[in-house]
């Protein structure tokens, strides 16, 4: 697409959105996407994409980061965070899907990390990943939510006993590393665990949410000031004043998601300060809109459908029926255009029709319409994606 047809189609978006918030309908001519995206797809593509993070994940319980998709070899690269981020993938599908591979493949998950977690003088345990130089503030978040999020998918206390006590000592650690400002440092030292660094967006909202679903959900009661008052300095800081210095700022990109989804534990909390949060991202919705243009962007943005999907829901809960209009509209262009990227789905794009990909590699999904490496957290966070979509946009049960 050139250059003048990016910049007419984004007028037009923005003509359309206007039109929306205003109370007209959209037209029938653009009805067409509204018919790609459908309840049976989404299962088609949750259940393709858990195959993919079962099939990629190793004995040890870490998962194989990058993989061709046309010669099934590693592609290289590592990410300790997006390893986490994987496991705590499968712990949402678990929550929806209680089989048991996926909880064979958790158990394996959280005992990679458990047995590659140092105890630390500060107290509590953080997360050494083997061959890294440093530890990764969000590595421990993320495992932290992969720990949640599958002790609330069990029935029984078996779980609970088991990983309870690691969920303590990270939670703990983590706290060492949290600022005077409420922010937290980005990283720390394997050998002691002192933290290092300057705090980071993507690690703060990672944090925020595993501290915000721990005190609502699993009783650390004592956090729920700390996380007020954490969200209210990760909103200035990272939203606020970054976009202050940049309208489109990388910043506030890297926060989006975890801000959104933070945002709705808050907004779900009924305390008094839960409509400004909720609001709050709206606001963030429209501007990952309007501003960073997500639907324009050529490589895979199902983070930024996570974040416009939870704010789609408080939209409706708000009343604001002309935005959760505009965010439905733009969930199903975008999801639908993602969902094409998997393999092996029955709406895949011509690129992958015209390879042949090996069968270990199908359900993955690619960063870009034609690249051939599949990162597994590109698979993880569509998943989480099409989750949320099958809950907010066709009134599946909740997993709250």
């Amino acid at each position: 697409m050139s250059n003048a047809c990016r910049e007419c189609r984004s007028i037009s978006l923005r003509i359309f959105t206007l039109l929306v918030v205003a109370g007209f309908p959209w037209p029938c001519a653009m009805a067409s996407v509204d018919e790609g995206l459908t309840e049976s797809l989404l299962d088609e593509s949750l259940r393709l994409g858990t195959r993919f993070l079962l099939t990629q994940q190793k004995p040890e319980g870490n998962f194989n980061y990058q993989v061709n998709l046309v010669t099934g070899e590693l592609a290289g690269g590592e990410s300790q965070v997006r390893q986490a981020g994987a496991l705590w993938a499968l712990s949402l599908i678990y929550r929806r899907n209680p089989e048991p591979e996926i909880q064979s493949a958790i158990e394996r998950g959280l005992a990679f990390f458990e047995k590659h977690s140092e105890s630390s003088s500060s107290g509590g345990k953080f997360i050494a990943y083997p061959g890294a130089r440093v530890g990764d503030t969000g590595t421990l978040a993320l495992v932290s939510l992969a720990i949640i999020d599958y002790i609330r998918g069990r029935t029984d206390e078996v779980v609970e006993t088991r990983w309870r006590p690691l969920l303590d000592d990270y939670l703990l650690y983590l706290a060492s590393l949290r600022t005077e400002e409420g922010l937290f440092l980005s990283s720390y030292d394997l050998q002691n665990g002192r933290g290092l660094g300057s705090p980071s967006p993507y690690f703060d909202g990672e944090c925020l949410l595993a501290w915000t679903k721990a005190w609502r959900h699993m009783g650390y009661l004592d956090l729920e000031g700390k996380v007020w008052e954490s969200a209210g300095a990760m909103h200035r800081d990272h939203v606020e004043l970054a976009l202050q210095n940049d309208p489109d700022s990388s910043e506030t990109k890297g926060y989006f998601l975890w801000g959104c989804l933070s945002y709705h534990e808050l907004f779900e909390a009924d305390s008094e300060f839960s409509e400004e949060f909720g609001r709050r991202a709206l606001d963030l919705a429209n501007w990952m809109i309007d501003v960073h243009e997500t639907l324009e962007r050529t490589k895979n943005t199902a983070y930024a459908q996570e974040g416009i999907l939870v704010s789609l829901k408080m939209a409706r809960e708000l009343g604001e029926e002309g935005l959760a209009r505009k965010f439905q509209r733009v969930i199903e262009e975008g999801l639908f255009k993602l969902t094409t990227w998997q393999v092996g789905v029955s709406v895949q794009n011509d690129y992958l029709k015209s390879v042949s990909p090996v069968p270990e590699v199908v359900g993955g999904v690619m960063n870009s319409r034609k690249d051939p490496k599949l990162r597994v957290d590109v698979t993880q966070h569509q998943m989480h994606a099409v989750m949320l979509a099958r809950e907010i946009l066709y009134a599946d049960r909740s997993i709250d």
